[in-house]
């Protein structure tokens, strides 16, 4: 591991104490007619790895552990152990590191769940699983499914299988010797927020959730408030900002009822021509930005069973069943969830299912992958940071700590 990626400031400052009295932010309500759809900008990871090849490992009969080793920052007091564990039902083994507090434990502990892409156990999120451990919390980060060492096919697995997965490392993470059964949590960024949100719904013995920029509203809904929150981060004229609406508002009722994958292209196809076709030069290649700037293309990706799926996927039912303690963040400057609508529709559902232990937390000034920036933008051109935000960190931390006494 590279040492130089995973240097970090000491100088922490709580900007506030989180307590256990909840925080309800309030804002208008969406309106349920909004335009619908925008391939845009993607729930993005937290860190881009490199792929691992086509070939992995086949799957050992047991899932085994290693003794613990010193960690690669040398001012880390704690112990950090390679570890395997397997979703028997997919035939899949996930490989990943368990950093565990200094001492002998048992500790509480949290599974970390990234968002879409790769991601995994790199340096950014050792560092992150470090600082939480600096508290006294254990926390089980793992690469994907044919991410690594894991096992599987990464290309063909979407949220539902990554969902399982999330499951056995939950269950395997109560197992351990060095780890509290009764405080054990999940951490779900993005992506990895959804799956958090599923999980912790079904399963009442999640201790505690923490929800990083994670979806409070439908697919569709949260694609549409991107498609215009993209367009304005990219200053594109007020006619290509129309542009974008009139088509996610054709596209979604063509991508929910046309079920054949090469007629629904061909039509979205038509869609995004007839967008074009009274714009000037300058519209047009506004426009190709903010739509087809992906490879592969919009008429692709839109239809893809991932793509579907995701666009009639809610998070509110889940959120209405969630009774454990939740700390749910977002940045200011996140265009991809867009800040309020969504953590308040986090709140509201909260709220309504009756969860009596919430905390909602903005923090100004902080993108989608929760670091410091200007404006949020993908194309903004930011400083290297190795970690989450010294802000954010030191929150998570204190909520943590009073959460799993």
């Amino acid at each position: 591991m590279d040492k130089e990626k995973v240097r970090r400031s000491n100088k922490w400052g709580l900007n506030q104490m989180p307590t256990k009295k909840s925080i309800l932010l309030k804002s208008p309500v969406l309106n349920k007619s909004l335009p619908l759809l925008l391939l845009g900008l993607s729930l993005m990871s937290l860190y881009e790895g490199a792929w691992g090849g086509d070939e992995t490992p086949p799957p050992p009969a047991v899932a085994p552990t290693t003794e613990p080793q010193p960690s690669s920052t040398p001012s880390f007091p704690g112990v950090e152990k390679q570890v395997r564990f397997v979703n028997r039902e997919a035939g899949v083994t996930l490989a990943g590191m368990m950093v565990l507090p200094p001492g002998k434990g048992p500790f509480p502990a949290a599974l970390y769940l990234g968002g879409a892409g790769p991601g995994g156990v790199n340096p950014y999120i050792v560092s992150f699983a470090e600082d939480l451990a600096r508290k006294g919390i254990a926390v089980l980060v793992y690469d994907k499914r044919g991410i690594g060492q894991s096992t599987g096919d990464f290309k063909t697995s979407h949220y539902p299988e990554f969902q399982q997965d999330a499951v056995c490392g939950f269950e395997f993470l109560k197992r351990q010797p060095q780890i509290k059964p009764n405080k054990v949590g999940l951490i779900g960024h993005s992506e990895g927020g959804m799956i958090t949100e599923e999980t912790a719904a079904g399963h009442p013995d999640v201790s505690f959730i923490v929800l990083m920029a994670a979806p409070g509203m439908r697919g569709d809904r949260l694609r549409a408030l991107q498609g215009v929150q993209e367009s304005k981060a990219y200053g594109v004229d007020g006619k290509v900002l129309e542009k974008v609406q009139e088509i996610m508002a054709d596209a979604l009722p063509l991508l929910e009822t046309e079920k054949d994958p090469q007629a629904a292209r061909q039509k979205l196809h038509e869609i995004l021509m007839k967008g074009y076709a009274d714009l000037n030069e300058k519209e047009k290649t506004q426009l190709r930005e903010v739509l087809e700037a992906d490879n592969p293309t919009l008429e692709e990706k839109a239809t893809t069973p991932w793509y579907r799926r995701f666009l009639l996927w809610d998070p509110i039912p889940y959120l209405k069943k969630i009774q454990c303690p939740v700390l749910a963040l977002n940045g200011d400057k996140d265009i991809a969830v867009v800040y309020p609508q969504n953590l308040a529709a986090i709140g509201e559902a909260l709220k309504e299912g009756g969860n009596r232990d919430y905390t909602l937390k903005m923090f100004p000034n902080i993108n989608h992958l929760f670091q410091h920036c200007v404006t949020g933008a993908p194309t903004e051109n930011l400083p290297y940071q190795p970690t989450f935000a010294q802000d954010v960190l030191p929150f998570m931390g204190e909520w943590l700590v009073i959460h799993t006494k």
